[in-house]
């Protein structure tokens, strides 16, 4: 196969990895995007709206199924919030279209969730059964107990609103155990808060008043929280007046009035007024019953003034993203014309490579035109190395291990007749190994490229270091194994404060760098000790080693750190980029330490969780 043929399949092949891996990086976005939408639902509807139909946007632009199904989702949960519910309606069943149409279980289990809700709140209770008996099959079905929580609170808020508190409150209590083993704060809260309010309507006053210093336990000054918190503090007023404590009830509604304030709730303030004005006619006090149905009708007119004013401007925003999904749909026409063409040259110049392959003899000219085009695009090639430094990663990163299987594939097509079956087994082999880099080295491309443009999701939990060294070693077994090498695991403290898939990447990236650059019966230690609130974990190999100028590039520069292994190994520094960068993520420090041909030890420090008791594995 000639070289311009070689050449044009693997700038078409670096075309779609680079559309894979930034298909990666939106859908990645997406799910950012619907994160912060979830979050608003309640506080702030129409801000969750429009990122919400952003998410949609991206999602339709890249076909990402599950991304299209959650944001209809969400946008129904906004305007339900928003008393929009024939939007709401509209919403969860687009979203439950696509769900079906993909066969999104979890995605349909939970349309049918909401569905359910919006017909509690309705008052359409004939149907409400009818969704949540779905979903709850769903659920079972592919045990997730998310779902399994989400519908169950939903099964309490159907037999309260009927008044058969008792099988509320069942269903109110398995939600709760759910959201309790998932550690889910929010969800117990919003469980919590519902039992509080059945042992309120049922007059179970002596358990409600349990509840709610539980609930107070958990929330403490988390103003994260502050919405359930007034909702909280307004149905113990309620109580406290139930058993005649007026002026303990009047100043727990004002605190709740103060919270429902400082969050702009205006439904909330409203209910407060009306309650007020309620509880000061029971007791005589007409003035000041009068002076809170003043500021209730206040409020409403407000309330329904800004109503019509948010459903208006949701009507001219949906005008203007149907507008923008025309665009979109012919974007998405020439980007499918474009995709054909490119596959068709692709084809093409395949069937190229063959013909030129089964060709013993070529034209002299059309050999000279090839050797002028080859010329001109290495003249190409390096005016484009000071293009964006993103590109020339793809490029670089990506290229060498894809030449090199291109070029054992292209002899064995030469010489596959003449060779053994071990031999033929070991060039496989080769393909095989050199893909797996290939991996890692997009899985590095995405984590440094979403680091930096800011759009890196990351969490802070417990994590057990054990689990994630374990889980290395048992991804590298096979080359571990092919160097005969020895490694040993030496965790002191195990449990450690991290966002698990950025720690995972750190350490998989540090022992496949001490994998590569160990001789054959070489040794590796992976240990963790103490150090004040901190646990330094190491990394430390014998193989070649450092020399102090390029421990010194590593740590101060921020490029790309080339091999200092053998000839038969290669690193093309990418993947100590993100090891720096995650590090710092974590508020640590990388180490490194080095005595050529004799030991090199790659550390970093990293927060401990406090209850951890030292151990030895």
């Amino acid at each position: 196969m000639n070289s311009m043929a070689k050449r044009i399949i693997l700038i078409i092949t670096l075309l779609f990895v680079n559309n894979y891996a930034q298909n990666q990086i939106d859908s990645i976005k997406v799910d950012s995007l619907l994160n912060e939408a979830f979050e608003l639902r309640w506080l702030n509807p129409m801000e969750s709206i429009f990122i919400s139909s952003k998410a949609l946007e991206i999602s339709k632009s890249i076909n990402y199924g599950s991304g299209i199904a959650k944001s209809y989702s969400f946008m129904g949960v906004a305007y339900e919030n928003l008393s929009m519910y024939d939007e709401a309606l509209k919403h969860y069943l687009e979203g439950l279209k696509i769900a079906d149409s993909l066969k999104l279980f979890k995605d349909i289990g939970f349309a049918y969730n909401n569905i359910a809700n919006y017909y509690i709140h309705v008052k359409k209770f004939e149907l409400v059964l009818e969704f949540l008996n779905k979903g709850y099959k769903i659920a079972q079905a592919i045990n997730d107990p998310e779902l399994l929580a989400y519908i169950y609170r939903n099964f309490s808020y159907y037999y309260r609103e009927i008044k058969d508190y008792n099988t509320a409150l069942n269903f109110a209590k398995k939600s709760l155990e759910i959201r309790e083993q998932l550690n889910d704060e929010r969800g117990i809260i919003t469980s919590l808060r519902e039992i509080l309010v059945i042992y309120f309507n049922s007059k179970d006053y002596s358990n409600a008043e349990q509840t709610l210093k539980k609930l107070y336990e958990i929330i403490g000054d988390n103003k994260k929280h502050s919405l359930q918190l007034a909702r909280i503090k307004r149905t113990e007023a309620q109580i406290l007046q139930q058993k005649k404590k007026y002026v303990e009830a009047v100043k727990k509604f004002d605190e709740s009035l103060e919270i429902f304030k400082s969050i702009n709730n205006l439904e909330g303030i409203i209910r407060i007024y009306k309650l007020k004005a309620e509880l000061y006619s029971s007791i005589g006090k007409y003035k000041e019953a009068y002076f809170h149905i003043l500021q209730n009708n206040a409020y409403q007119d407000s309330l329904n003034e800004m109503i019509s004013f948010q459903k208006i401007y949701l009507l001219e925003v949906q005008y203007r993203n149907k507008e923008l999904q025309n665009k979109l749909l012919l974007a998405s026409e020439e980007i499918k014309q474009r995709n054909i063409i490119l596959i068709s040259l692709f084809i093409g110049f395949m069937i190229l490579g063959v013909s030129v392959y089964f060709t013993q003899r070529a034209n002299s000219e059309k050999r000279k035109l090839i050797e002028k085009i080859s010329e001109q695009n290495k003249l190409l090639e390096e005016d484009n190395k000071n293009k964006q430094k993103i590109i020339s990663i793809i490029g670089h990163d990506i290229k060498n291990p894809l030449g090199s299987v291109y070029s054992i594939s292209d002899f064995l097509i030469n010489n596959s007749d003449s060779l053994e079956q071990s031999e033929l087994k070991n060039y496989l082999e080769i393909i095989y190994r050199a893909n797996k880099n290939l991996i890692l080295l997009l899985d590095n491309l995405i984590l440094w490229s979403m680091n930096k443009l800011g759009n890196l999701n990351y969490s802070f939990s417990e994590v057990n270091l054990n689990d994630v060294v374990d889980k290395i070693i048992d991804l590298y077994y096979s080359n571990i194994q092919e160097k005969n090498l020895t490694v040993i695991k030496n965790i002191e403290y195990g449990k450690v404060l991290a966002d698990e898939n950025m720690l995972s990447a750190i350490l998989r990236n540090l022992i496949n760098n001490s994998i590569k650059f160990c001789d054959n019966n070489g040794e590796i230690r992976i240990r963790s000790v103490l150090e004040n609130d901190r646990v330094l974990i190491s990394v430390i190999d014998n193989g070649k080693g450092l020399t102090q100028d390029q421990i010194n590039n590593i740590i101060q520069e921020d490029e790309s750190f080339s091999s200092y292994a053998k000839k038969s190994e290669s690193s093309t520094g990418l993947g100590l980029q993100v090891v720096k960068d995650f590090v710092k993520l974590h508020n640590g420090e990388l180490f490194i330490s080095s005595k050529p041909n004799k030991e090199t030890v790659f550390s970093f420090s990293i927060k401990k969780i406090k209850s951890e008791v030292p151990h030895l594995t």
